[in-house]
């Protein structure tokens, strides 16, 4: 098989994990997944996507909490970088600029993540 076939592969098994809405499932357990769903959203937009990317990326904006991140820092990291990278390829989504700048706020706010390499713990002294 081709790398092109294996990406064609890939995504099409993306796509049969996507609730109605666009959020994606967990894998083992059939839940959405808030941050797979944050992680789906630069594959869709790199793989030409672009209503996927714009659908997950709508379905995750309605989940953020009342802080306008999301359930833990981390998801919220991975979702910053998503609607960033929607906001650079010039993907359209309506109030982006309001989610990444409340996304902001919520991480300012937020004591130094720990390193989530193995090990688990920050590495800085």
């Amino acid at each position: 098989m081709s790398a092109h076939e294996t990406l064609g592969v890939d995504v099409a098994e993306l796509l049969r994990r996507r609730t109605a809405d666009g959020m994606l499932l967990d894998r083992r357990n059939g839940e959405e997944d808030l941050l797979a769903t944050a992680m789906v959203i630069p594959t869709f937009a790199e793989r030409g996507r672009t209503e996927e990317a714009v659908r997950a990326a709508e379905a995750l904006a309605r989940r953020r909490d009342h802080t306008g991140g999301w359930d833990d820092p981390w998801t919220t990291v991975i979702a910053l970088e998503a609607f960033i990278g929607l906001k650079l390829r010039g993907v359209p989504f309506e109030d982006i600029d309001g989610v990444i700048d409340r996304a902001v706020e919520v991480l300012r706010g937020t004591v130094p993540l720990p390193s989530r390499e193995r090990g688990g713990g920050d590495r800085h002294p």
